[in-house]
């Protein structure tokens, strides 16, 4: 198993170094996103874990540096009440081409509309923003089709639309708007047109 783990990560840093090259270049447009897993924790201390898809399209403005959209899809169900979030954004990443390994940074940032459900019926509504920071790496696995391993901070600010008696008490972000702060490991796929 160590061996096959081993064999394995030698090949990615191979073919990375050789798919990479010009790919990062001005004109160039990227498509994918990622699936994440994060545990998100409001400021009373609750837990709660999410499971996020973020499509993303980019253009490269400049050799390295890529603007495009963010679309944010997210559903948690706890204790008979499910929160879903549909939103979008703009985001930027700027790539450091190492040759093997292709790290990137990126920033951006999400307005979404946030529905709670209690057995099937709505009972209220949020507005989200998101500031999100986050760090990867590209391995590309054929010319224009890379993994994409990242992890991203979140800042959240959640603020109830509606003035909601019910809300009050079974939010753990308080009556009318609450702050978390989020980390979330995901791993996506990106492919790039030249």
């Amino acid at each position: 198993m160590k061996k096959g783990i081993i064999f394995f990560s030698f090949f990615i840093l191979i073919i990375s170094n050789t798919f990479a090259q010009d790919l990062f270049r001005q004109n160039t447009i990227s498509i994918g996103g990622d699936i994440s897993f994060s545990s998100k924790t409001p400021e009373d201390g609750s837990t709660t874990t999410v499971l996020n898809v973020r499509p993303q399209f980019d253009y490269f403005i400049i050799d390295n540096l890529s603007l495009g959209l963010i679309v944010n899809i997210e559903n948690t169900v706890r204790s008979g009440i499910t929160h879903s979030i549909i939103g979008f954004g703009p985001g930027g990443r700027y790539y450091f081409q190492t040759g093997s390994i292709n790290p990137f940074i990126g920033l951006g940032y999400l307005y979404s509309k946030d529905k709670w459900f209690a057995r099937g019926d709505k009972f209220t509504e949020l507005t989200e923003t998101q500031l999100i920071i986050d760090a990867g790496l590209e391995l590309f696995i054929s010319g224009s089709l890379a993994i994409e391993p990242v992890i991203s901070y979140k800042f959240i600010n959640e603020k109830n639309d509606e003035n909601d008696f019910m809300f009050y008490y079974l939010s753990p972000i308080g009556y009318n708007e609450g702050n978390s702060k989020v980390i979330e490991i995901g791993l996506g796929l990106k492919y790039f047109l030249n």
